[in-house]
């Protein structure tokens, strides 16, 4: 019987573990810096994978862009993000813009298909069709 109950504790104890890593919540993010993805017309592009590791590293959790493409990071993170299902800029640009609409520009990014850089002043980056991208804020 004591068995039974430690196996039990064990497992609740485990199960408190997993769940307490790699946050999907919007509440965890909303004290930090944010930009918005857009397309060329400014629509939001939401529903983004992208997943973050701060400066030394250390994952800090995955999440997707919001309805109005909002995403959220700390200065010095990386952020991943999967472009899968995009054409690629020729078709289908995309732009990271902060909460007044100007281009956030200057950050530097590295795309799995060869493209590098930095954002242009409109917050445009170059990426191949279902592209993967790191961006350095």
């Amino acid at each position: 019987m004591l068995k039974k109950v430690l196996l039990i504790l064990g497992v609740a104890i485990a199960s408190l573990g997993v769940t307490g890593c790699g946050s999907t919540s919007d509440d965890y993010r909303d004290d930090m810096n944010d930009l918005y993805l857009v397309d060329s017309d400014g629509f939001s592009i939401s529903d983004v994978h992208y997943s973050c590791v701060d400066d030394e590293n250390n994952y800090q959790g995955s999440w997707v862009t919001r309805d109005d493409g909002r995403f959220s990071f700390f200065d010095g993170e990386v952020c991943t993000f999967d472009f899968y299902n995009f054409e690629g800029t020729l078709y289908e640009p995309i732009f990271m813009i902060d909460t007044y609409g100007y281009g956030a520009d200057d950050i530097y990014y590295v795309c799995e298909g060869g493209d590098y850089g930095y954002t242009d002043r409109y917050g445009g980056f170059d990426y191949l069709a279902d592209d993967s991208c790191t961006f350095y804020f």
